[in-house]
């Protein structure tokens, strides 16, 4: 019997490309080496409404996604842009700023292996919490440690409709796309309206 969906496992070939507000575009991507774990979970409600005994109309509220993004060590630069914090590229120093700072929106793009084929993502509006860490001494053997950031995935607007994300599997139609999904921020060709 021919298998039609197959399954999912692991994840690999995170990238980050900032958002360029002065120049309403995504800048070319660049690789966060060493992604342990990617979390997300859906944000918004679903609202049933009742009339004539039966459920009359549905409402569902698409907010995006809020997780974590779990990496062996995030770059200080790349911190530094994501916090509105001040790297020093002369002395190698990143200092963390307190207060109200503008943090940097990005999108994520990664790829999630399967046994039939493999799933390429694209998150479009990110942005990452503060770092969460956790030292501990060195016992009889050497275990990593890990840094884990809150990551809030919201609804980046091209037109008049709100996208999330992007998604593509390699076909006999799209290996272009597919193959060039970490040189750019795959956006749709043409908007598309929101059903009403």
């Amino acid at each position: 019997m021919e298998k039609k969906t197959g399954v999912r496992y692991g994840v690999r070939n995170v990238y980050l490309a900032w958002f360029d507000e002065a120049e309403d575009k995504f800048e070319t991507p660049v690789a966060l080496p060493g992604c342990r774990a990617l979390k997300t979970s859906p944000e918004g409600d679903t609202k049933k409404w009742y009339a004539d005994d039966t459920v009359y109309f549905i409402g569902r509220a698409n907010n995006g996604y809020s997780g974590e993004l779990e990496l062996a060590k995030f770059a200080l630069k790349i911190m530094a842009d994501a916090q509105g914090w001040t790297y020093d590229e002369a002395t190698g120093v990143l200092y963390e700023i307190g207060g109200n700072v503008v943090v940097k929106p990005f999108a994520l793009l990664f790829e999630v292996e399967g046994d039939l084929t493999n799933t390429r993502f694209c998150y479009y509006n990110c942005t990452l919490d503060r770092p969460e860490h956790e030292w501990g001494t060195t016992e009889d053997e050497v275990e990593p440690t890990t840094e884990k950031c809150g990551i809030s995935i919201d609804p980046y607007m091209i037109g008049e409709t709100p996208y999330i994300k992007a998604m593509c599997e390699l076909s006999a139609t799209n290996a272009s796309t597919f193959d060039n999904w970490f040189k750019s921020v795959n956006l749709p060709t043409a908007t598309n309206s929101v059903a009403g």
